[in-house]
């Protein structure tokens, strides 16, 4: 359905049932001037992806991922937003992104508080950290393995943390997974949200 509306603003918008996914989606564009080629830039909104990944995009925020992840928190405050979302094989993963880092920062270098971070999120786990570059900012990785009481084996789930400081943008990207399976979707996640230099 195509609409259409005025008032002491003006409004144009569509809505749709969508047959694949079920979802119904109302988008429109509103203001004292419509711009040119606005219906154009509504035909072009999708409600489901066609690549197998949903990208997720708010307050600076960009990332794509997995669709078979599903969003069953988020926290959005001022300066934090986290995305939690569960999985296949009971697969967890949290994006976080910190705007106004040094606030968070508060005095330590960013090598110092994202290992204090790591070191929060990492109980039970065995953990090796690592530092590197990641697009030209510092970043901080650590992976780890699930450790049972005293000296018993490691088991099967494995920790995966990433972050780098942003200093264009004054903000910090954070990544935490825990899973069995499907390592890899971590890089594709952390490859596909986007900051400054992306």
């Amino acid at each position: 359905l195509v609409f259409s509306w005025r008032s002491d603003r003006k409004g144009i918008g569509r809505v749709w049932h969508c047959k694949t996914c079920g979802k119904i989606v109302m988008a429109q564009v509103a203001g004292t001037n419509i711009p040119p080629g606005a219906s154009h830039i509504l035909s072009t909104i999708e409600d489901h992806s066609q690549t197998g990944k949903t990208l997720w995009a708010l307050y600076g925020l960009q990332v794509e991922v997995p669709e078979t992840f599903k969003l069953i928190d988020q926290k959005l405050l001022a300066g934090f937003i986290q995305l939690s979302f569960r999985g296949p094989h009971k697969s967890k993963l949290k994006v976080e992104r910190y705007s106004i880092a040094e606030r968070f920062l508060a005095g330590y270098q960013f090598a110092e508080w994202a290992k204090g971070e790591f070191l929060k999120r990492s109980k039970g786990f065995s953990l090796s950290l690592y530092e590197e570059s990641f697009r030209g900012h510092p970043a901080n990785g650590a992976n780890g393995k699930r450790r049972l009481f005293g000296n018993l084996p490691l088991i099967g789930e494995i920790l995966k943390l990433y972050s780098w400081y942003c200093e264009q943008e004054d903000k910090i990207f954070l990544l935490e997974m825990k899973t069995k399976k499907d390592i890899m979707i971590f890089e594709e996640v952390k490859e596909s949200i986007k900051c400054h230099s992306s």
